[in-house]
């Protein structure tokens, strides 16, 4: 990765330019998605790499201590309207670790309150809202679990021994 932006230009060419070899450069746009492949002696793409240091949180540095909250790890159960706007929220903010749980998949009917939008219909929401904490925060890391925490108790248990804030945002008494 290089954050020179003079450096950017060539660096689609550096990529897939190898000597005497083909080089293939393998895409995957999310987890649901197969892998594009592109290889040198097909098309040549045009790669842009921009910069997500420190840069992405500039605007609420000293609002919040992001610092701080690359550090932490936050548990959040249930990924309808309000836990995946708080888990966007929170990735805004610089938290550095995601525990994501929600057996459900997006439905049509989800997206009018929802953070993710039509292009997500069918996928797991802990998949989708993967997707939208990451692109808030790239250096994210986010772990998935979409078995239904009446049932997962030893996964649950384990995230938020893990965690040091727990989020609890479904719909049902006996999940909560």
């Amino acid at each position: 990765v290089h954050e020179n932006p003079d450096r950017r230009a060539s660096v689609a060419t550096d990529l897939l330019t190898t000597r005497d070899e083909p080089l293939a450069l393998s895409i995957a746009l999310n987890e649901d998605t197969p892998p594009v492949a592109i290889t040198n002696s097909d098309i040549t793409p045009t790669v842009d790499v921009v910069p997500a240091g420190d840069e992405v949180f500039e605007r609420v540095s000293g609002i919040v201590d992001t610092d701080y909250l690359a550090d932490t790890t936050t548990t959040i159960v249930g990924l309808g309207t309000t836990g995946s706007t708080v888990a966007v929220e929170l990735a805004k903010c610089g938290v550095g670790t995601f525990h994501l749980f929600d057996p459900d998949h997006l439905e049509v009917h989800n997206v009018a309150r929802h953070v993710c939008d039509l292009r997500d219909i069918g996928r797991q929401k802990t998949a989708a809202v993967a997707d939208r904490v990451k692109g808030r925060h790239p250096g994210a890391t986010v772990y998935t679990n979409t078995l239904d925490v009446t049932s997962a108790r030893p996964d649950l248990r384990n995230a938020i021994l893990d965690s040091d804030c727990v989020v609890v945002c479904t719909d049902t008494q006996v999940s909560r």
